[in-house]
């Protein structure tokens, strides 16, 4: 049962695009490791681990950037009851945040608007790819990556991103 409501929460969560947010939503690309969550001054005050296996997955809410580190709201649902909840507020360097392809085809442009110009595009996108991020901005996320000896580079619409963790979106 517990798996069914992570899996609920999260579908329900990734397939909202909610341009409220200055930044969007991604996930953690590192498991079974602890990262380290800072403070404003950059102080270690906490940090967190996703575990697959012990249902520890986190949904990341990105609040701010700066620096190459992104202010984060974590919240993870855990254990047999829907009352085992964990969240976490704090930065994070961006080197562990990624998000996945919602199409098989991602279009990447110059400026993080359906306007601006097609610089390239990802063709044959898979689920669980989890593109680093390198940048944010209303949910639209800037990556820069070498697939087969070619670069990429370029803002992704948030329709065409992927925030679960446990199955391809919509």
């Amino acid at each position: 049962m517990r798996k069914i409501t992570i899996i609920a929460i999260l579908l329900i969560a990734s397939c909202q695009t909610n341009i409220q947010h200055k930044y969007g939503h991604a996930l953690i690309r590192v498991h079974d490791k602890y990262i380290p969550l800072y403070d404003e001054s950059f102080n270690i005050i906490d940090s967190i681990i996703c575990d697959i296996d012990k249902d520890l997955v986190y949904g990341i809410q990105v609040l701010e950037i700066k620096q190459n580190y992104a202010h984060i709201n974590a919240d993870c649902v855990f254990g047999p009851s829907d009352s085992d909840f964990i969240e976490k507020n704090g930065w994070i360097s961006l080197n562990y945040l990624g998000v996945n392809p919602a199409a098989h085809e991602l279009v990447l442009r110059k400026r993080p608007s359906d306007r601006s110009k097609i610089q390239s595009i990802i063709e044959n996108a898979q689920w669980g790819d989890l593109y680093e991020v390198k940048d944010m901005y209303k949910g639209w996320v800037y990556i820069d990556v070498r697939i087969n000896g070619t670069q990429y580079s370029g803002w992704i619409s948030p329709v065409q991103l992927c925030s679960n963790p446990f199955s391809p979106c919509c």
